[in-house]
């Protein structure tokens, strides 16, 4: 018999349910289905029991998000108030044992629904940031450009749903920044500026570093997607070099990751990969990336129509050598520090505070929102811990909401995405569950959760002003009060004055 061993897609589509005028025409309904090889009937009874679930629950307060059954997830995203997306996840067996039988299979506690539900939301938005919004496609392009979009993009983009890999980080969908010394800061702006200056239509103009954001033009909500995007799909792994005090000899190493593969040919125009840019329903722009060394140069160019490649021979020939020394400079002056300089603005002040610490043993029994944990950690106990040891003596994951800002030390980012670090995965797990602990006071100011998982290790959860950070110590025996302390050489060490907790 067939088994899973881990978390898979088993179904995505999407349904218009006003495409059906009369009975019979139930299959009208799909815009896009996914597996391609599902037969009619399989997908109708699929969209029946969505159809059925999304019409009982509109008298709620809220619309159904999730559908939970013993061996799948079924996860709703409304694109817009009747265009629905709905993923189905199929669930890996756990066995458990029981009174009557030697086990009892399960398939639960393998996924987190606030992380899968956010999974599918990203699906759906950066599908929009490169075709537009469904309702303007529909109307402007008509059904079947809009079908033939949908089902161009998912193709390509279900390959990297990798639900094992999901972790707490989906959730945030954030931003991972490069801290730069101010000369080396004002170096890539000067260089910004000089190319928006240069070429009028470039629209906006970003600057990542090995997979992470220096500088951008583009509102932070916008290039989250668009970083995103690179990260999933464009980014590739950057050469190893060891950078001393000589200069790269070659002065030239720029190439376009998005654009022509040569420049030899000066009468061709290139078409890009358009996009919509900011508050726009259709794409009006076009994606072009120019990379040299670890460096890369994401453009928004203005237009849908092909670009000259004119554009790209003076584009070559003023950014290559000025991109290339300026990517040797970073690697010779990139700061052992995570944080390096404070890029955030953020101001505290001291406030009310909620602590809460509670040990595996603790746990048990139910208990309200104001008495600390609920039953969403009792998971704890029953997760494999055995590889924690090898993650070292501390580590943290930090969110700000307000900048989209993520910095993670579980994670190692190698510029063609990010993947976890060894041992990481059992403890990500149970952030995400302390997360849903500290979301169940919305209002509250500061939150804090402090979890002992025997026998040495130490979970922290914080929650200030929006700002959330999630902390791992390795400390056999401590007390609260001298956790403390290493919280506090966290602080002092790495953040720089962005966390005045106490």
């Amino acid at each position: 018999m067939f088994t899973i061993d881990r978390p898979r897609l088993s179904e995505l589509f999407i349904y218009y349910p006003h495409l059906c005028q009369k009975e019979g025409d139930e299959h009208k309904k799909l815009l896009y289905f996914f597996p391609h090889n599902t037969s009619m009937n399989e997908r109708l009874k699929s969209l029946g029991l969505c159809e059925a679930v999304m019409s009982f629950t509109r008298f709620f307060d809220s619309a159904c998000q999730t559908l939970q059954t013993s061996s799948t997830r079924r996860y709703f995203h409304p694109l817009t108030n009747d265009i629905w997306a709905v993923m189905s996840v199929m669930l890996p067996p756990r066995a458990k044992p029981t009174q009557d039988h030697a086990y009892h299979i399960d398939g639960d506690c393998h996924v987190n629904d606030q992380v899968l539900s956010t999974v599918l939301s990203t699906a759906c938005e950066t599908f929009e940031l490169f075709n537009g919004k469904i309702s303007a496609l529909l109307d402007t392009e008509g059904l079947d450009i809009l079908k033939q979009r949908l089902d161009h993009f998912f193709s390509r983009y279900l390959r990297t749903m990798l639900f094992e890999h999901c972790d707490l980080l989906d959730c945030f969908n954030g931003i991972q920044f490069t801290a730069t010394d101010p000369a080396d800061f004002a170096r890539v702006q000067g260089l910004v500026n000089r190319i928006r200056y240069a070429f009028r239509s470039i629209r906006h103009v970003s600057f990542f570093y090995d997979g992470r954001l220096v500088q951008s033009t583009l509102e932070l909500s916008y290039a989250r997607h668009l970083y995103h995007y690179l990260n999933s799909f464009l980014f590739v792994e950057q050469p190893d070099l060891t950078h001393t005090a000589a200069v790269v000899k070659t002065k030239h190493l720029g190439r376009f990751l998005v654009g022509p593969k040569t420049l030899s040919d000066t009468t061709e125009s290139v078409q890009c990969p358009v996009l919509c840019s900011p508050g726009s329903n259709l794409p009006d722009c076009q994606l072009v990336t120019y990379q040299a060394l670890r460096a890369v140069l994401c453009l928004v160019v203005r237009g849908i129509n092909p670009i000259p490649m004119n554009f790209f021979v003076r584009f070559d020939a003023m950014v290559g050598p000025r991109l290339t020394i300026l990517a040797d400079k970073l690697a010779c002056h990139q700061s052992s520090s995570l944080v390096g300089g404070s890029v955030f603005p953020l101001h505290f002040t001291e406030d009310s505070v909620f602590t809460s610490a509670v040990t595996l043993s603790a746990l048990g029994g139910s208990s309200t929102p104001d008495d600390g944990p609920s039953l969403a950690t009792e998971d704890f106990c029953e997760q494999d811990l055995s590889s924690v040891p090898r993650l070292g003596r501390s580590r943290f994951i930090y969110w700000n909401a307000s900048t989209y800002a993520v910095m993670t030390t579980l994670h190692i980012y190698t510029g063609s995405g990010r993947r976890q670090i060894n041992g990481a995965k059992p403890l990500l797990d149970l952030m995400v569950n302390l997360r849903n602990e500290l979301l169940l006071r919305p209002s509250s100011w500061h939150e804090e959760i402090t979890v002992r998982l025997d026998p040495c290790v130490w979970l922290v959860a914080r929650r200030s002003n929006g700002r959330e950070i999630y902390m791992l110590f390795m400390r056999k025996q401590e007390s609260l009060i001298k956790l403390d302390v290493y919280v506090s050489r966290l602080y002092n060490s790495v953040f720089r004055g962005l966390l005045l907790l106490g």
